[in-house]
């Protein structure tokens, strides 16, 4: 360590403030349905204590034979009432919590029937910088599974939440692996923000949401 760097560890409580924000994280295959009553929401995906940032992964937002058959217009609206029906049911929850203030939504990103809803307390510094997608269905193209991303900077930390829907059935493992492989190599997020060159996101905090039941680890090299 040099000189420099010693005497920046050594006074940096002097000009660095250190907070800590709860992130919940959840996700649901939802089959094609809309959502259900803001109950069933409250108690089925939301903890009972609040957190300060609540990201919700979303698979199959329509019916398999409604997306291949390019009703595209099906995903995006059942899109639509499930962050109306989430960010009522967060707020409703939680309005009587431990740390007041209302949540709105920052965060949104849908490729095809997956989505990804990022909410935050108006109270919380939460900004997203940008958002990806990469499709591994057939041919590796069609967007039926694959991943989508968010990059948030909350305060000064930079977070990245990808949602992927992979093959389903034990003995796909191998495709699973090929496809985590593909999004970690093709997901691209650009947009730098402070400590970061050219929107490089090597330090990034890096957490998924997936369907398949699989243990995600850290993908170093992502992004």
């Amino acid at each position: 360590m040099d000189v420099l760097t010693r005497l920046l560890v050594e006074q940096q409580s002097a000009f660095l403030t250190q907070d800590q924000v709860d992130l919940t994280m959840v996700t649901w295959n939802v089959n094609g349905i809309q959502p259900p009553s803001v109950d069933v929401v409250s108690e089925v995906l939301l903890p009972e204590r609040a957190s300060a940032v609540i990201a919700v992964g979303l698979q199959e937002l329509s019916a398999a034979d409604a997306y291949y058959g390019g009703q595209e217009a099906e995903s995006r609206l059942n899109v639509e009432r499930w962050t109306a029906t989430l960010l009522f049911a967060i707020n409703y929850k939680y309005a009587s919590g431990d740390t007041p203030g209302e949540y709105k939504v920052v965060g949104e990103v849908r490729m095809a029937a997956i989505g990804l809803l990022v909410f935050a307390r108006t109270t919380v510094d939460v900004k997203t910088v940008s958002m990806g997608q990469v499709p591994c269905g057939v041919m590796g193209v069609m967007a039926n599974k694959g991943a989508v991303a968010c990059k948030l900077r909350i305060y000064e930390t930079v977070i990245v939440i990808v949602c992927a829907h992979l093959a389903a059935h034990l003995e796909y493992w191998g495709r699973r692996n090929q496809d985590y492989i593909d999004i970690c190599n093709r997901m691209s997020l650009p947009g730098a923000i402070p400590h970061e060159v050219d929107g490089n996101t090597q330090s990034a905090v890096k957490r998924w949401l997936s369907t398949t039941g699989d243990s995600i680890q850290d993908c170093h090299h992502l992004f």
